[in-house]
């Protein structure tokens, strides 16, 4: 206990808490951009509206079955795109905070449960909840029985 007591008031003392801020900040926009973008994807491919081409009702279907067995095997893909210069100086730390948000979501694991109590708002059949530090953060999507039920089996039994 004195080991752990005398490594983390070292920890402390070299660590500019500035910096440290910033990262946390960082860390909790790019998780809430992470969370609603997924979320809107995974809602438009379980009401099997994934391709927003509505010329034949078939391919949306497949497209979005493709989808959700896609993220239960590799899991998911972030695109990041940003309109930043590495000219300028603000600019070149803006994305600096950007390269270390995405290393930091590395470290962030999605979990898939059934609700089992009624959407806390009218018509979203997703609930979530978050759980660990950014070191290993797992994310709840609590999803009602239907929604749920559509998930690769993989992705029910937590894969």
């Amino acid at each position: 206990e004195e080991v752990k007591a005398r490594i983390l008031l070292a920890l402390l003392e070299y660590s500019d808490s500035e910096i440290q801020l910033r990262r946390d900040m960082v860390f909790c926009q790019s998780l809430v951009a992470t969370v609603c973008a997924f979320s809107e994807q995974l809602m438009a491919a379980l009401n099997q509206m994934f391709d927003s081409s509505k010329e034949c009702e078939m391919e949306t279907q497949e497209t979005s079955k493709r989808w959700l067995e896609q993220i239960s095997i590799a899991g998911v893909l972030l695109n990041f795109q940003s309109l930043l210069s590495l000219n300028l100086t603000d600019e070149q730390s803006m994305l600096e905070d950007t390269l270390v948000a995405l290393f930091d979501l590395e470290k962030v694991t999605f979990y898939f449960k059934l609700s089992e109590q009624e959407p806390v708002v009218a018509n979203m059949p997703i609930l979530y909840q978050a759980e660990g530090s950014r070191q290993a953060l797992k994310v709840y999507f609590y999803l009602d029985s239907y929604n749920f039920e559509q998930l690769p089996q993989r992705l029910k039994t937590g894969g």
